[in-house]
């Protein structure tokens, strides 16, 4: 907290509250804006009210439940490689990035079973970003609670409160990676977890824009994120504690935070497939 003494307190509160462009310091409760876009909005539930207080449908339409495998595999599919993960990140990083991922899963799995609003895309993302937000600090809590959100917000504009098409969850992938990049400075090309995030955005969009179906569109994500991920190998890091690390040793091994999303992207192609 930061206390505001008695004398020019007014003058110093109207200086904390007039509107700004800095990411790190939003002018509204509810979002930040970039000229005027809202690229990460608070998540809200689907009835306009505490996300917090979303819930599970009592019978869940196809979409729903499809939503409901994917999510629970790929939270699976993480927990399973947070040893890995850890191992590879010990190299180039704090050594956690898979216990991170693991505490993300983890609380998605838990809070699958009774929060999520599954019938709305929309509303299960935002959601999902609640629930990693509220499970993991560090900077790779906050960017994939970032990530989820962005993407929530897409959905809410395309799809409104129900089932979302693959073109629509093409586009929230994509929502997903500006957020991140935004908020987290990073862009392709920089090692981070982008540089499986973007392929396979834009691998997933080429497939919807030619009418593939939902597994078709979830494979081509999962393979892009997946060469994505390799191609992490050897590239020079600009961002995360990666751009400390001597260019001989990431070059032996691929960013964690890519292989994560490949690992997650993966988990879902295969139990839309």
């Amino acid at each position: 907290l930061m206390r505001v003494d008695a004398a020019g307190g007014d003058a110093a509160l109207a200086a904390i509250d007039a509107a700004t462009t800095a990411p790190g310091f939003p002018p509204g409760p509810h979002t930040v804006s970039n000229n005027g876009e809202d690229i990460a909005p608070l998540p809200k539930a689907p009835n306009g009210g505490d996300a917090d207080v979303a819930g599970r449908p009592k019978e869940l339409s196809p979409a729903g439940a499809a939503t409901e495998k994917a999510l629970a595999a790929a939270a699976d599919a993480v927990v399973k490689v947070a040893a890995e993960l850890d191992e590879i990140d010990k190299q180039v990083g704090d050594g956690d990035c898979g216990s991170t991922v693991a505490l993300a899963a983890e609380a998605v799995a838990a809070d699958l079973k009774t929060k999520y609003p599954l019938n709305s895309a929309s509303g299960t993302m935002a959601q999902v970003a609640l629930s990693v937000k509220k499970a993991v600090g560090g900077t790779s809590g906050a960017l994939y609670a970032v990530f989820f959100s962005s993407a929530a917000g897409s959905l809410k504009k395309s799809a409104g409160d129900g089932d979302a098409t693959p073109a629509q969850w093409a586009a929230a992938l994509q929502a997903g990676a500006d957020g991140v990049s935004f908020y987290g400075g990073a862009k392709g090309g920089s090692r981070t977890m982008l540089d499986a995030i973007l392929p396979a955005a834009a691998a997933a969009m080429e497939a919807a824009n030619a009418g593939k179906g939902a597994a078709e569109v979830a494979a081509a994500a999962a393979a892009a994120a997946h060469k994505g991920a390799d191609a992490t190998k050897g590239m020079a890091p600009s961002a995360g504690r990666s751009s400390y690390v001597p260019a001989e040793v990431t070059a032996k091994c691929p960013d964690p935070g890519a292989v994560a999303v490949a690992t997650w992207m993966t988990a879902i192609a295969d139990t839309l497939a």
